[in-house]
């Protein structure tokens, strides 16, 4: 007896069984529950069997491949690619791969809105700026949304530039971080909104390298408040941010602890082009902080050894600490030829002031970035895309004596083969 023979007898068997409930009386049930879709929320979501909740399935792998220069970004010849001990140990080429994982979660209920956001990532790199190698997962966000309220962990509520062009190497310069928040969005009508947020201060705190003037946190004693006033519209928008954020010491000499309250501001606009092009726009951010340096910029380059060249504060040898202040903008811009076709601009530039010991007037530092992104998307949800990158960095007499630190810059140009769904 063939395979063909033995399916027929099979079909026949099933066929019978089904003809035999029905003449017993019993219907017969199917033994799937068909997906159903849900257009309530837009394109992808579709309805859990057995629920009220639509879901959306949705992620990316991407494939990066990078090769630089190394030249030294200090002394100690710390690469743009590897940060290294030595010129031998530095990288000229690296490669990356990220994969990631979103679930959406919504249900209508008689309150709003109730969402559940889960996203998950792992990366594969060949170590330098990019990190160590890894292949585990790790929650890129998680959060729970009803009405207003958003408890979970996502990008903090100070920030809203992220740039146009995903995935460069050196990353955005903007205050580009995840953390801990509570908060509540009131709106207010025609796409005007007002945000107050609670947020983990840890995630956010900066402490320099182990020299004289380095500052130290202690424990979270006072959590980050946020308030956002955003506007979205037609047009595009725009976004106006204030911040506290605690300076909280715990250096050796008790003399040089102190609890003192940073802050910063942040402005935001973005303009959408369709004159210039379908889907064009530019976005411009800038920001000012005293004692909360990640609220300027979260992409500081310039490193000593394995710690950051700045701290949210610095130790006074006349006993308790100065804050360091920090300003930054940045600029992106999108551009699209064709729907197959577009161009990414950006660029930014930051400086630092009062971090080396006594606050030093002078000591400083600016940092410059641009980045131009050409993608070319021959099918749907394939995106080929080359980058070249440029980051330098300027000190000023005093940091070069104080730090022994000298003025360098740096490039890199990278091909990223990413495939969503």
């Amino acid at each position: 007896m063939n395979i063909k023979t033995l399916a027929i007898a099979a079909a026949a068997v099933m066929t019978a069984g089904a003809a035999q409930a029905a003449d017993l009386g019993h219907p017969v049930k199917a033994a799937v529950d068909y997906v159903k879709v849900c257009d309530a929320y837009g394109a992808g979501f579709f309805y859990i069997p057995g629920s009220d909740t639509c879901l959306q399935i949705s992620g990316y792998a991407r494939a990066s491949y990078l090769a630089g220069s190394s030249n030294s970004w200090l002394t100690n010849t710390n690469s743009p690619l590897k940060f290294a001990s030595s010129p031998r140990s530095a990288s000229s080429w690296t490669t990356a791969t990220e994969i990631e994982l979103d679930f959406d979660a919504r249900t209508n209920t008689d309150f709003g809105l109730l969402r559940s956001y889960i996203s998950i990532e792992a990366d594969f790199n060949g170590g330098g700026q990019l990190g160590t190698n890894s292949t585990g997962f790790n929650m890129n966000r998680g959060f729970v949304q009803w009405g207003g309220l958003t408890a979970g962990n996502t990008e903090t509520f100070f920030t809203h530039y992220t740039g146009d062009a995903d995935g460069l190497a050196f990353g955005e310069m903007a205050p580009d971080y995840h953390t801990n928040v509570l908060a509540y969005t009131f709106a207010f009508g025609n796409g005007v909104t007002a945000t107050l947020s609670v947020e983990d201060s840890t995630l956010g705190n900066r402490v320099s390298a182990p020299t004289a003037s380095n500052f130290t946190y202690g424990g979270n004693h006072t959590p980050d408040v946020v308030a956002q006033l955003a506007i979205t519209q037609a047009w595009g928008s725009a976004q106006l941010s204030a911040g506290l954020h605690q300076a909280y010491s715990n250096n050796a000499a008790l003399v040089n602890n102190i609890s003192k309250e940073g802050w910063g501001v942040l402005g935001y606009v973005g303009f959408n082009l369709p004159m210039i092009g379908a889907g064009d726009k530019i976005d411009i951010q800038a920001s000012y902080s005293e004692g909360a340096l990640d609220w300027v910029n979260s992409q500081w380059g310039p490193q000593v050894g394995t710690g950051g060249i700045v701290g949210d504060a610095t130790v006074l040898t006349s006993g308790g600490s100065k804050l360091t202040s920090a300003w930054g903008v940045g600029v992106g811009f999108q551009h699209n030829f064709s729907s197959t076709v577009f161009v990414q601009l950006e660029g930014g530039a930051a400086g630092v002031t009062g971090y080396t010991v006594d606050g030093l007037k002078g000591s400083s530092f600016n940092q410059y970035d641009a980045a131009m992104s050409l993608g070319w998307t021959p099918v749907k949800n394939l995106t080929i895309t080359g980058d070249l990158e440029y980051r330098a960095v300027d000190f000023t007499s005093t940091t070069k004596a104080e730090w022994t630190v000298k003025d360098a810059d740096a490039w890199i140009v990278g091909l990223r083969v990413k495939r969503s769904f």
